[in-house]
């Protein structure tokens, strides 16, 4: 995540109004975040949504509209 990041915060804005808790990073305040997010995704863009699938198989997912269909699949 980013601060003053638009797709952040409607990303931001899903989250809490699901009411998810989620590990928030921000690449910007800690560069060990932005390496490892460098590392598995070639590019150091936000927002971006690491979760482990049934299989503990470990994804990495962009796109703001993208993660938010899939918190609101989540949370339903």
């Amino acid at each position: 995540m980013r601060h003053g990041c638009y797709y952040c915060s409607l990303v931001m804005g899903a989250i809490e109004k699901l009411g998810l808790e989620v590990d928030v990073r921000n690449i910007w305040e800690d560069p060990e975040h932005e390496k490892q997010l460098v590392m598995a995704t070639n590019r150091s863009v936000v927002p971006v949504l690491y979760y482990e699938d049934e299989n503990n198989k470990a994804s990495w997912m962009p796109e703001s509209a993208d993660i938010i269909a899939f918190l609101n699949k989540q949370g339903s």
